[in-house]
């Protein structure tokens, strides 16, 4: 099955199985004079009634299903009135196809043509510190999927994982050390090989990771970052490398079509030992392309988000709101994204509200500044979600599924797990 992102009449929309990295967020920078002016922007006053208008932006080959997660997110909010008689309005999701000018036309077309309340769902790997400044300038939020270090330490931006390229080097040991039990060896019989994307966010994502694995006891045998972002290509070199250094677990630093072709590629070379990632839950594509399940049989994804095989009452209720608006019961990454991102932002009217102040942008974002924990209202959700210390810190909750022919099965249930400081690359 093929998801195709809902945006207004005459944007364009791109249909793609590719899903979204994790693990290896990648940046590219935003020129900031093209994210400019203020007189367009929604201001706190014409914000403060009527509908609450957002929409989002995203990139379809990575993040297929936020436009869908979104509506499905917000469909009992709606339902029940709103809140205050205020309902939310949204405009549907931009595809900037991870390009920085496509995303600054479309951030700007939300804020300053759309005067969205605030840029939701987000889900690309190309925002900037550049983007972030844009918005405070527009007293404009932006919440979503923040994989990029723009979403650190902005009052401005609001992220469903937190912050992802902390440079303070805080990572979870959780989801490595359930690899490191899926190879059933020690530690220290243990030769990784890491793999990932050619852009410096991944190398430092690959350098703090690389310390994990080092830290833990295996020996990392090779960590490189030569793939492109764009563009297939020939896995044969990379897969050479890998091999070479006989390695046990194969750990890919990249998005889901780059990780779905090397792990074909090892497969097809005679690999027979792990392969690991952030990035290749991609169910609807397992089910109906039997390339991309032969690819993916055997490889473990962890997720940030909890996917459909933890089958939580959160889950079950997501599911349950995709029905009602028509769509297939079917959680995608995207999907997770748009649909959490929805979750979150009604909490923070609600708590904003709670707290004697308008709705209106500017108050929603120091909701947050001031220091909140959000809660999910059900059981395995996402969260909690504490701020400050989301700002400068990932959250580290983690589901990992394995790939089983034509579907998955869960290896480890999403489970939230204590930071640590492990890693001096990123400090």
């Amino acid at each position: 099955m093929r998801f195709v992102h809902s945006v207004r009449k005459g944007k364009r929309a791109i249909a793609s199985a590719a899903m979204t990295m994790s693990l290896a967020a990648t940046v590219v920078g935003v020129g900031a004079a093209a994210l400019s002016g203020t007189a367009a922007a929604a201001t706190d006053a014409s914000s403060s009634s009527g509908s609450i208008v957002v929409g989002g932006v995203d990139a379809g080959f990575n993040f297929p299903g936020t436009a869908i997660g979104f509506q499905a997110g917000i469909y009992r909010f709606n339902k029940a009135g709103g809140i205050g008689g205020r309902k939310i309005k949204f405009l549907g999701v931009l595809d900037d196809q991870d390009s920085p000018a496509s995303e600054t036309t479309d951030v700007n077309q939300l804020v300053q043509s759309d005067h969205v309340f605030a840029v939701t769902p987000f889900a690309d790997d190309v925002a900037s510190t550049q983007l972030t400044t844009f918005l405070g300038q527009n007293t404009t939020p932006v919440l979503g999927y923040g994989v990029e270090q723009a979403f650190c330490e902005s009052k401005w931006a609001i992220s469903i994982i937190g912050c992802q390229q902390s440079f303070q080097g805080w990572e979870t040991t959780a989801s490595i050390r359930q690899i490191i039990a899926a190879s059933k060896k020690p530690a220290s019989q243990l030769k990784v090989a890491m793999e990932g994307y050619d852009s410096p966010p991944a190398v430092t994502v690959s350098q703090t990771l690389g310390e994990v694995w080092s830290s833990l006891g295996a020996k990392v045998v090779i960590n490189q970052n030569n793939i492109p972002i764009t563009g297939a290509q020939s896995q044969a070199p990379f897969v050479q490398a890998i091999l070479a250094t006989d390695p046990n677990i194969v750990f890919e630093v990249t998005g889901s079509a780059a990780g779905i072709a090397l792990a074909a590629a090892l497969h097809a070379a005679g690999y027979h030992g792990i392969i690991y990632n952030g990035a290749t839950y991609e169910p609807s594509a397992v089910a109906s392309q039997p390339s991309v399940a032969s690819a993916l049989t055997g490889v473990y994804t962890t997720n940030l988000l909890p996917t459909e095989y933890d089958g939580t009452p959160a889950v079950k209720q997501e599911l349950k709101d995709l029905k009602s608006i028509g769509a297939a019961p079917d959680i995608e990454i995207g999907t997770d994204i748009g649909y959490w991102s929805a979750q979150l932002f009604i909490q923070l009217l609600q708590a904003t509200k709670a707290r004697g102040a308008a709705l209106t942008p500017s108050n929603l974002a120091a909701t947050v500044a001031k220091g909140i924990t959000i809660k999910p209202t059900l059981a395995g959700g996402n969260g909690p979600l504490s701020w400050p210390t989301l700002s400068d810190q990932p959250q580290p909750c983690t589901s990992t599924v394995v790939g089983a022919g034509p579907t998955y099965k869960l290896f480890q249930k999403f489970t939230c797990y204590p930071n640590k400081k492990v890693a001096t690359s990123a400090s």
